[in-house]
C-alpha cells in the first residue's frame, strides 16, 4: 500500500508530480491525497505545512491514520 500526500501549494513536490508519481505506481492498493482548497480544506498547504501547519494536526494527522487504520490487518 501506498500514501502520497502533499499540499496544492507544494513547490517541492508539487501536485502534478505527485499524480505522475502515483499513476507510475505498480501497487493497485495506492491513494493520492492533496491538501488544500480544491479538497475542501480551508487552507492552502505546502510543503511543510503537512507536519507543521497550524490544521495539521486537525486535518492531515487524522487522514494519514484512517488511511493506516483500514490496512491494519490485526
Amino acid at each position: 500500500p501506498v500514501l502520497l500526500i502533499g499540499g496544492e501549494k507544494d513547490f517541492l513536490a508539487p501536485p502534478k508530480a505527485l499524480r505522475t508519481t502515483h499513476r507510475a505506481l505498480g501497487s493497485k492498493d495506492r491513494t493520492l491525497r492533496i491538501f488544500g482548497s480544491r479538497s475542501k480544506d480551508p487552507i492552502k498547504y505546502g510543503h511543510f505545512d503537512l507536519i507543521l501547519g497550524k490544521k495539521a494536526k486537525e486535518e492531515v494527522f487524522p487522514a494519514i491514520g484512517k488511511w493506516l487504520k483500514r490496512r491494519d490487518k490485526r
